[in-house]
């Protein structure tokens, strides 16, 4: 039984690898697929949902057979997946391009087509959606929320939202139970915003909880107003730091949910990055193994965060 759905958009990425004439690799990648991976590694009561093409069995079948999630919610919509390129630079960052127009599609983003059909069996706990500008779908599900399910949105900023610090206060107003944003987006929205103290502020006055997350500087939990923060964890070896905001999110989301306290969810959070980063790309196997490892983690780290507080 799903009680956990993420819902968003898969993308391939064409890894272009700095300085070297070489054919991009193809990495599986996408908001959604990190967001779900997010969540295997806590529970298995988890699914996904997005608009694909048709040749998304060729690239992420395998992965999800091995890791027992249901391919239901993958819809196909287009000819092809999405494809981005990403352009890896000497200091280990990478920036993203539009990649080849072909395999490029509108009308990806999670409506309420796609998200219905997870809605009318028992057990849906929570949704979890990402991407721009969704204030129809959020909206539509307000129904849904007066009956107990509890909606989390990472927001994927966007220019074709013309005022995003009133989109953003509009939403975790009224409109959703958990809210994430990253550092740098806070920085490139919010108006005065100039470092991590000013956007930690501006996240810490919002009416919902939130996962602020900060790169290597850590995250933040943020609920009634009161961060609480856990460092990053580099207990796997970092290679790839792809995809740890939309996993990291995914998890933090569930550890609220599930009545976990506000600084375990960071702690839950930060595991899931430090993991996630272990890979290039999608964690491959994510097993009973993995999970009791990260438990362990994530219940040492907690405990001893919490001891250097008393001390």
């Amino acid at each position: 039984m799903r009680q956990y759905m993420v819902c968003g958009q898969v993308v391939v990425d064409r890894v272009m690898p700095h300085g070297k004439q070489t054919e991009p690799e193809i990495r599986l990648g996408g908001g959604v697929m990190y967001a779900v991976a997010g969540l295997k590694i806590w529970t298995d009561a988890c699914g996904a949902a997005a608009y694909t093409g048709r040749d998304f069995p060729e690239y992420y079948g395998n992965w999800l057979v091995e890791n027992g999630i249901a391919a239901d919610g993958f819809i196909p919509r287009f000819e092809h997946t999405n494809q981005a390129d990403l352009f890896y630079l000497p200091n280990g960052t990478h920036a993203m391009g539009p990649g080849d127009p072909n395999y490029m599609n509108g009308g990806d983003l999670p409506d309420w087509q796609l998200v219905e059909p997870f809605l009318r069996g028992a057990g849906e706990k929570a949704l979890h959606l990402i991407g721009a500008d969704l204030t129809e779908l959020l909206k539509q599900l307000q129904a849904e929320r007066a009956k107990g399910l509890l909606v989390g949105y990472e927001m994927d900023p966007d220019e074709s939202i013309p005022d995003m610090p009133e989109y953003i206060r509009q939403v975790t107003d009224y409109l959703v139970d958990f809210f994430s944003l990253s550092c740098e987006e806070v920085k490139s929205i919010v108006p005065g915003v100039r470092d991590l103290k000013d956007a930690l502020d501006y996240m810490c006055a919002l009416n919902c909880p939130s996962f602020f997350r900060a790169g290597t500087q850590g995250a933040y939990m943020i609920a009634g107003h009161k961060a609480h923060y856990s460092p990053m964890i580099d207990v796997f070896g970092s290679k790839d730091p792809t995809g740890c905001g939309n996993s990291s999110t995914a998890a933090a989301f569930y550890a609220m949910c599930e009545g976990h306290s506000p600084r375990y969810a960071s702690m839950i959070g930060a595991v899931t990055a430090s993991l996630n980063a272990s890979c290039v790309g999608l964690v491959p196997r994510i097993d009973l193994q993995t999970r009791q490892r990260c438990l362990r983690l994530a219940r040492d780290y907690d405990a001893n965060f919490q001891q250097e507080e008393l001390n």
